[in-house]
C-alpha cells in the first residue's frame, strides 16, 4: 500500500493510504478464505470488498474530549405495568419453515451469501402464518429487519434486491439476484411487498 502526503494543519501534512490493485486482489483472496462466495464478492465494488476484508480502525478520541464534553445526569424513566395479548407462531411450524428455507438457500443468507455463524432468520414475504417455503427467504437478522421495514425490496420480475437511499448495505448488495434452489418464490406476494417498498399501492 502506497502513501501520499496532503496539506495538514501545519505539522507537515497528513498521510493518506492509497490502495493498489495488489491490495484489492489480497482483499478478494481474504474474503474467499473467510467463506464469502465468489459470486457475492464479484458483485461488490473493489472499495467495498476491501473495506469488508479490512474494516477501518475507529479513530481514538482525544484525551480531553470526555472532560470537555458537558455530562448530563442519568434519567430515570418508569412505565406503568400493562397487559398485552401476544399472538405467537407455532414453534414446530416455524422450525420446519426455517429448515425448508435453509434447504432452499443452501444454509446461507439469500442476500449476503453469508452463513453468519448459523444465525439466520426465516423471513416471511407475506406476514402471517403461511409457512410454505415459497413465502419465505433466509436472511441475516439485519437483512430481515431491513426487509420488514421496507428499506430493502425484491423486484418480483427479476428477483433482484434493492435498497432505499442511505442504507449502507446497498453499497455491497444492491442489485444482488436471489437464487432459490428448490422452491420458487411466490411472485404475487413479492409484488405486494415490492409495492410497499416503492411506496405505492397495487
Amino acid at each position: 500500500m502506497r502513501q501520499i502526503s496532503a496539506p495538514g494543519n501545519g505539522t507537515g501534512g497528513d498521510i493518506f493510504p492509497v490502495k493498489t490493485q495488489q491490495d484489492y486482489r489480497a482483499a478478494y483472496r481474504k474474503l474467499e478464505a473467510d467463506g464469502y462466495a465468489p459470486a457475492v464478492i464479484e458483485q461488490m465494488t473493489t472499495g467495498a470488498a476491501y473495506n469488508l476484508a479490512y474494516p477501518r480502525i475507529p479513530l481514538k478520541r482525544s484525551e480531553n474530549a470526555t472532560s470537555e464534553r458537558k455530562r448530563k445526569p442519568d434519567v430515570d424513566i418508569q412505565g406503568e405495568p400493562c397487559e398485552r395479548f401476544v399472538t405467537q407462531r407455532s414453534g414446530a411450524a416455524q422450525t420446519k419453515f426455517k429448515n425448508l428455507l435453509v434447504e432452499n438457500f443452501a444454509g446461507r443468507c439469500a442476500v449476503t451469501g453469508w452463513v453468519n455463524g448459523g444465525v439466520l432468520v426465516a423471513a416471511h414475504i407475506e406476514h402471517g402464518t403461511r409457512y410454505n417455503p415459497s413465502n419465505g427467504i433466509l436472511l441475516t437478522p439485519t437483512m430481515h429487519a431491513l426487509f420488514d421495514a421496507d428499506l430493502m425490496g425484491i423486484d418480483p420480475s427479476t428477483l433482484t434486491v434493492h435498497f432505499k437511499p442511505g442504507i449502507e448495505a446497498g453499497e455491497l448488495f444492491e442489485g444482488k439476484t436471489l437464487n432459490p434452489l428448490v422452491y420458487d418464490l411466490d411472485t404475487d406476494r413479492l409484488a405486494a411487498r415490492w409495492a410497499d417498498f416503492l411506496g405505492t399501492e397495487e
